[in-house]
């Protein structure tokens, strides 16, 4: 399914399951414009904030975002038409979120060097000031959530965060960067180059064991990107070409068990370059012309 939406810019979606956030800017307007994309029509989508810029996730039934304004960025839980302020950061640098049933948590920096995980928890009454669940030296690089654990990258190094916390780091032998969780099972994306056109990829496991659950076969001009998980399934689109043709390539989503087992092509031509996903579909966005963008949509398996 494909729902079309005015926009100069599209730069994420987020989805509770039933309505569909994007973030925008249109072409009257410098500011970034959270907005609602419905099933008809094209237009611009239906308003709900407006910000310097903005970060989304979403959990179950709720989105989260962060608007930006100067460095503070305000962290909303939307559940429905209700829009509730859970509190505020101040980072130097842009901030990354995630949720769970309990907590929102963001990975940001409030000092030079130094990187931090909040946890807001959902219950709390706005304005409640965030709990720190543990810091670390090095700038943010890349944060993702498990089920009992956190994983992020600093530009010193990789670790690991026992949640809710507080908590002590345990430092990773691998970099975290990509990485996501199917419960606690970590997966990042790894590539090998063996030409200038080729290349040859897997997927392995890193956290908490060492396991390749999919490896490639030799790639030309292709690769693989855009990893998500949920509780049943790891998900990545698989990017090939052919040295007779380089530039025709064939997009496609893949679907395996966490264990590799089950694998199979849930899309032939996925043609958006982003993927986001809520508890039953895969999200994402592709320019359809200079004033047109589209939000790509399909039911998980």
């Amino acid at each position: 399914m494909a729902l079309p939406f005015t926009a100069s810019q599209a730069f994420d979606v987020a989805s509770d399951g039933t309505t569909i956030y994007v973030s925008f800017r249109s072409s009257a307007s410098s500011q970034r414009e959270l907005g609602i994309v419905s099933g008809g029509g094209g237009g611009v989508p239906t308003m709900v904030a407006v910000a310097d810029q903005f970060v989304l996730a979403a959990f179950e039934d709720a989105v989260f975002y962060a608007a930006l304004s100067g460095s503070t960025y305000e962290l909303h839980q939307r559940v429905g038409s209700s829009d509730r302020v859970l509190g505020s950061v101040t980072s130097l640098v842009p901030i990354q979120i995630a949720a769970n049933a309990t907590d929102l948590y963001v990975f940001g920096s409030d000092a030079s060097a130094t990187s931090t995980l909040w946890r807001f928890s959902r219950s709390a009454s706005a304005g409640t000031m965030p709990a720190i669940v543990a810091t670390a030296t090095g700038n943010p690089v890349y944060f993702a959530l498990g089920s009992t654990v956190a994983a992020w990258a600093t530009s010193t190094g990789s670790a690991l965060v026992s949640l809710p916390g507080p908590s002590t780091p345990t430092a990773l032998s691998e970099s975290a960067g990509g990485l996501v969780f199917s419960g606690d099972l970590g997966f990042v994306i790894r590539g090998m180059l063996l030409t200038s056109h080729a290349s040859q990829w897997r997927i392995d496991e890193i956290v908490p064991a060492s396991a390749t659950i999919y490896m490639s076969s030799v790639l030309i001009n292709g690769g693989l990107d855009e990893l998500q998980a949920d509780a049943n399934h790891v998900y990545w689109r698989l990017i090939s070409g052919s040295e007779a043709t380089p530039s025709a390539t064939d997009r496609s989503l893949v679907v395996s068990a966490p264990d590799g087992a089950g694998r199979s092509t849930l899309c032939n031509a996925w043609p958006s370059a982003l993927l986001r996903q809520d508890a039953t579909h895969l999200y994402g966005l592709e320019q359809s012309s200079p004033e047109q963008w589209v939000v790509d949509v399909l039911a998980k398996p």
